[in-house]
């Protein structure tokens, strides 16, 4: 098996007491809503995390709330890797007894340590807040709300950190699935820590989790996402914005793991989630979980129930897991990668000519006026089968051809998509 390590570039971590901003700045770095803001005090629950170039310098970019004593945990872990804390104040309100206890705190860690003063929107509150200190080597004043003083925040972190080359992700993969599917505890498995918290209550995972892996020479980012409900249950503010933020994952990443709790029979809401991925066309591969709590017969049975509640992912490849026993989890990584692999795959010409002169001999195809067949495109693989004018051909023959072309090429874990079109579209 290829050697498996979480990959660790310099780290800079963004911690504070709630509701001071801290995910809002964290959007803002990253340009894009990754961790949630509310106004609802310890909203954040995991420890975001993103990769982040400033100044030719890539590092790691960590969030977390002091809020949930469950999570403390994976801040004290998070405290011990990074190298450099961001302390995050509020300018407006000004110190506070919380905020003390946290700087007493950290004056045992190693790591380069810089107070931020957030919501300092204007030169008045500046002013105001000159006199913030807590003894730090540096201290920096910035607005999360209108983004300015950020640079210099960025400025300071890459002064104090190694520098690092770390690729761009070769794969992209997120966890997607109902609440307490187990989604977490694989997401944790993989990574042999605890970077998602698990709790036994549901939509403990509000924040999508980032975390990325190397092995077998690739860069590999792993996103665990909140568990989707139907939408009339999603009654507060809160979890509509997890539903919609595991949406969003979809559109950043290839493969799908599709999570489904392989103890109980699959419902409406897995049929739904499994429709959304055909519907985004990404690579998928199905992972029945607490494979620990079902026997030899009873996954022969929800095997045959997938066959009927899921036909959409009939191509997507199955593996029972178990987060306790260990089953299956080394073989998700390389479902992965194979799912990608067949998601770019770009046919040789010698393969298409070889698949056009079978289309031609076919008894389903061969009394078809053909013209020509292509490969349009990849991620997912896209094909043409072009007829000559006026032919108006069975809808079923470009589904028949996407059959024949998984059967002769595989393309493991990935949609196949084959367009029809007459000589007279195509001009």
């Amino acid at each position: 098996m290829p050697t498996l390590k979480e990959l660790k570039p310099s780290s800079a971590l963004l911690v504070g007491r709630v509701n001071v901003g801290k995910s809002t700045i964290f959007n803002r770095l990253l340009n894009r809503y990754q961790a949630i803001t509310s106004a609802e005090a310890g909203t954040t629950r995991d420890l975001n995390r993103s990769l982040l170039t400033w100044q030719g310098k890539t590092f790691c970019r960590s969030g977390k709330d002091l809020a949930n004593q469950a999570s403390r945990h994976l801040l004290q872990r998070a405290l011990n890797e990074a190298a450099v804390i961001l302390h995050l104040v509020d300018g407006q309100t000004g110190l506070t007894p919380e905020d003390r206890e946290l700087a007493r705190q950290l004056r045992s860690i190693k790591a380069h340590r810089i107070l931020v003063v957030n919501k300092i929107d204007s030169q008045n509150k500046r002013l105001v807040a000159t006199g913030i200190s807590l003894g730090y080597p540096d201290t920096i004043m910035v607005s999360a709300k209108n983004g300015s003083g950020l640079g210099d925040l960025l400025d300071l972190v890459v002064a104090h950190i190694e520098s690092t080359n770390e690729p761009s992700p070769s794969l992209r993969a997120a966890f997607i699935g109902q609440t307490n599917v187990g989604k977490s505890s694989l997401f944790n498995a993989l990574l042999k820590t605890d970077r998602s918290l698990v709790l036994p209550t549901p939509h403990t995972t509000r924040d999508r989790v980032h975390d990325f892996l190397e092995t077998s020479g690739l860069t590999i980012e792993l996103i665990d996402t909140a568990g989707l409900r139907r939408q009339h249950n999603l009654a507060p503010t809160l979890e509509k914005q997890s539903a919609k933020q595991s949406l969003s994952a979809l559109q950043r990443v290839e493969v799908a793991f599709i999570t489904i709790d392989g103890s109980v029979p699959p419902s409406w809401q897995d049929q739904h989630i499994a429709q959304q991925i055909t519907e985004v066309r990404l690579a998928a591969v199905i992972l029945l979980t607490k494979a620990d709590l079902v026997n030899k017969e009873e996954r022969l049975s929800a095997e045959k129930r997938l066959d009927h509640w899921m036909p959409m992912l009939s191509w997507a490849p199955r593996l029972w897991v178990s987060a306790v026993s260990g089953e299956g989890v080394n073989k998700i990584l390389p479902l992965a990668q194979a799912a990608s692999a067949s998601w770019h795959q770009q046919l040789t010409k010698s393969e298409l000519d070889n698949f056009w002169a079978f289309l031609k001999r076919n008894r389903t195809t061969g009394r078809l006026p053909l013209a020509d067949f292509a490969q349009t495109s990849i991620s997912p693989p896209t094909f043409k089968l072009t007829l000559k004018q006026k032919t108006n051909p069975p809808l079923a023959i470009g589904d028949w051809a996407a059959s024949q072309l998984r059967k002769k090429f595989s393309f493991l874990g990935s949609p196949i998509i084959v367009r029809m079109e007459t000589t007279r579209q195509a001009k």
